[in-house]
């Protein structure tokens, strides 16, 4: 008789506790499901004002500006076709799991798309500043908007090259590690170099203070591309960290399946908050935003 009850209250209170779990999960995912939702327009807004102003404008269609043109572009493809993925993948696991193969595989190809071309982006620009800084007056004649277009049609194309092989999982895996842990270690190296080439041109004697100015007027794009790119970090490296560690340590698959799930809502976050480094860093980009969002949204300023 006792053994009997003693059952009955131990599928009681596991009853309880799949209830409860079953709670969490669901207050968990509409969380997850509004975060992204509000993320995913603040993207499309900052972004879009971003493309417009550059495409609109003549005077900013200068290599930097193209490849910031497509950083912007990898964050506004984040906006506007992966969070609203991920939410659809969400609610489609609540709701059917008929589509649920489908839909997992399609948010993951353009994830791995516009998350490659982000990083790929990221080392490019980096490299551009190093080259502006290391080339000085040679720069203009070296980098040119063509030479840049084709750097950033080569991006893509790797990047659509890596969203493929997440149709093969092991291959994949391998990918995406190195082409986080690369791009991050590259692009940390070379703004080590610009930051060194910096401090050697403030030790320059007096005589040849105009060409000192002139590298200090290259050096501030490098400080604000660097600030972007420390802002990634921020929102990279718990997604790296998690995706490393769960290869090497056994937890619970409900716990990979939560830290993995917050630390790709982190990396989506950065999409939307680039814009605010741009506009906080770069007065010339806040005009020319000013001044596209006026003559497209005149109702706004009326």
């Amino acid at each position: 008789m006792t053994s009997l009850f003693n059952q009955t209250l131990n599928s009681k209170t596991n009853e309880q506790q799949i209830r409860v779990s079953q709670a969490d999960d669901f207050n968990n995912l509409i969380i997850k499901c509004v975060v992204n939702a509000v993320f995913s327009l603040t993207a499309l807004v900052g972004n879009g004002l971003v493309l417009g102003a550059i495409w609109k404008t003549p005077s900013l269609h200068s290599p930097s500006n193209i490849l910031l043109f497509g950083l912007a572009s990898s964050d506004f493809g984040v906006g506007l076709i992966v969070q609203p993925l991920y939410v659809t993948l969400q609610i489609i696991e609540v709701v059917t799991k008929e589509y649920f193969t489908s839909a997992w595989t399609s948010y993951r190809i353009t994830q791995a798309i516009f998350v490659s071309s982000t990083l790929l982006t990221i080392t490019a620009v980096s490299v551009d500043r190093f080259l502006a800084l290391h080339l000085h007056l040679k720069y203009r004649a070296v980098v040119t908007a063509k030479r840049t277009l084709i750097v950033l049609f080569l991006i893509w194309i790797a990047s659509v090259a890596y969203g493929l092989t997440v149709l093969m999982d092991l291959l994949h895996l391998s990918f995406c590690v190195t082409i986080v842990c690369s791009s991050l270690i590259a692009t940390s190296i070379v703004y080590h170099i610009i930051f060194r080439i910096a401090r050697r041109h403030q030790r320059r004697t007096q005589f040849q203070m105009q060409e000192t100015l002139n590298r200090t007027r290259l050096r501030k794009p490098a400080v604000n591309m660097f600030l972007v790119f420390l802002w990634l970090c921020l929102f990279y490296t718990p997604y790296l960290s998690i995706r490393i560690v769960v290869n090497i340590v056994r937890w619970p698959f409900s716990l990979v399946r939560l830290t993995l799930s917050w630390s790709a809502v982190f990396v989506y976050i950065n999409s939307s908050l680039n814009p605010l480094i741009y506009c906080w860093r770069m007065r010339y980009l806040r005009r020319a935003i000013r001044n596209f969002a006026r003559n497209q949204l005149p109702s706004v300023y009326k």
